[in-house]
C-alpha cells in the first residue's frame, strides 16, 4: 500500500514503520504524504488508542534526503491520540525533530 512506510494495526496500537533501512530511513517526498495518510487513518480508527512510530533497521531516521527535494519536517504535535516513537541508532535533523515532538520516546528493544 505504501512505498516508504509500513502501517500495521496491532489491537489498539497503530504501528508506523519508516521503511527505508538501507538509506537509514531518510525522509523523501513520498514519505511525508504517506505518514500523513497513515496517521489520518489511525486517528479515524476508533479502535486505535496509540500510534507507535519506529524506523526499520539500525536507525530511527537519519533526517531528510535533500537530494530528492524534501524541505520540511513532520511533527506529531497535531495528532489527537498519544504517539510513542521507538528510536534506535542515529537521529538527525528531521528525524530527531519528529522524535522529540512525540508524547513519549522509548528506545527500541532491537
Amino acid at each position: 500500500m505504501y512505498e516508504t512506510i509500513d502501517y500495521q494495526i496491532e489491537g489498539p496500537v497503530a504501528v508506523i514503520t519508516l521503511d527505508r533501512p538501507e538509506q537509514l530511513n531518510t525522509i523523501v517526498p513520498p514519505m511525508l504524504e504517506e505518514l500523513d495518510d497513515a496517521v489520518t487513518a489511525a486517528v479515524r480508527d476508533d479502535d486505535v488508542k496509540v500510534i507507535v512510530l519506529q524506523g526499520a533497521g539500525r536507525s530511527f531516521c537519519a533526517g531528510f534526503s535533500f537530494a530528492n527535494g524534501s524541505t520540511r519536517p513532520g511533527s506529531a504535535a497535531g495528532w489527537h491520540i498519544p504517539a510513542v516513537h521507538r528510536t534506535s541508532g542515529p537521529r538527525r535533523p528531521g528525524g530527531g525533530r519528529s522524535a522529540w515532538s512525540a508524547h513519549a520516546r522509548r528506545p527500541s528493544p532491537r
